[in-house]
């Protein structure tokens, strides 16, 4: 419960979610400040503070929500159950980036009642061996063994072709340099 109380400098992916102890008609009129004023906190950035009644989630419910839309692990949530599922107003969702990274001790004022601080579950990326005959280097490949016609060998006369070509280029920039000399 330490995360409902404190916020450290350096944290990342902790959940706050709050009950709105207001009036439908009051509740809705709640506004990040207020929260900020609630909570006693220095700053709060209001893009990361989520202000919404329970029933807008309709079928999914909070817990639902909490699961699917903020990432929290089912057995992180499993100890708040009957809480969770007795909200029926409106809630607040303070995630850790709403204190831009400042470090704060929360006081919880009304209209807020804390539900509980969860932390978001990290994505898991499972290990898998690739056991194929096709993870293995394949074997030196010509072009034969692709559908392809082998390289032909160039002929004679095309060698011919290019020492001649090659001759003639070293013999005019040989021309143009005793030109540029003696000009």
């Amino acid at each position: 419960m330490s995360w409902l109380k404190h916020v450290d400098a350096d944290e990342a992916g902790i959940v706050r979610l709050y009950e709105v102890a207001l009036p439908a008609a009051d509740a809705k009129a709640l506004t990040a400040y207020d929260v900020q004023q609630a909570l006693n906190a220095p700053e709060l950035d209001t893009d990361f503070v989520e202000i919404f009644s329970v029933n807008d989630l309709e079928d999914i419910g909070l817990r639902g929500y909490m699961e699917t839309g903020l990432g929290i692990a089912s057995r992180d949530i499993d100890p708040y159950a009957e809480r969770i599922v007795d909200v029926d107003g409106y809630v607040v969702v303070v995630l850790s980036k709403a204190f831009a990274g400042q470090m704060t001790s929360l006081a919880h004022k009304h209209p807020l009642r804390p539900i509980g601080a969860f932390k978001e579950a990290g994505a898991q990326t499972p290990t898998i061996t690739l056991e194929s005959d096709a993870a293995v280097t394949p074997p030196e490949v010509d072009d034969t063994s692709l559908g392809g016609k082998p390289k032909k060998k160039k002929s004679d006369a095309a060698m011919s072709g290019m020492i001649a070509t090659y001759a003639l280029l070293t013999m005019f920039a040989l021309v143009g340099l005793m030109i540029w000399i003696a000009g």
